[in-house]
């Protein structure tokens, strides 16, 4: 990965800049505070060849051993035995685990801030990653519905 880092206020011409929809005009997100945008949380930036590297690593040792990867996917076990999250819908560590009867195990996650929203599911078995990058606000563009709405046309085939 090279061009992973956090965010900076240093402009770039290639560099996606995030929007949002005020009285019905699209326009640039303002930023909130430079401060804000330093932590991986919501302000990692990376190219998408980048982002199919960090995937790739998901299934092999280079990031950490395969044992520990796929204990973020497995249901958080609180102290007293209980799981967290509902039957529908489990928590792992940092991934969301949902439980949907005609989709293959996975993991996913969604995110949004300061005028970008994302969506990454990752079918555990296959490996297979379906990842939504939108530079719009999340109510517009609401790219986990997108994710959602392609996973079967992607699991079918």
């Amino acid at each position: 990965m090279t061009t992973a880092r956090v965010i900076d206020e240093t402009p770039s011409p290639d560099r996606a800049i995030g929007y949002e929809i005020t009285d019905g005009k699209v326009h640039p997100q303002a930023w909130i505070a430079p401060s804000h945008n330093t932590t991986a949380d919501g302000g990692l930036l990376m190219s998408t060849q980048d982002f199919v590297a960090w995937s790739k690593a998901l299934g092999s040792d280079q990031l950490l051993p395969q044992r520990e990867i796929q204990r973020m996917w497995e249901p958080v076990r609180f102290r007293d035995g209980r799981l967290a999250g509902t039957t529908a819908l489990r928590f792992g560590l940092g991934w969301m685990l949902p439980h949907e009867p005609n989709l293959p195990r996975m993991a996913q996650h969604k995110g949004a801030w300061q005028g970008f929203s994302t969506y990454i599911a990752r079918l555990l078995d296959t490996k297979l990653t379906i990842a939504v990058l939108t530079n719009m606000e999340d109510e517009p563009s609401n790219p986990a519905q997108i994710g959602h709405d392609i996973m079967p046309l992607i699991v079918q085939n």
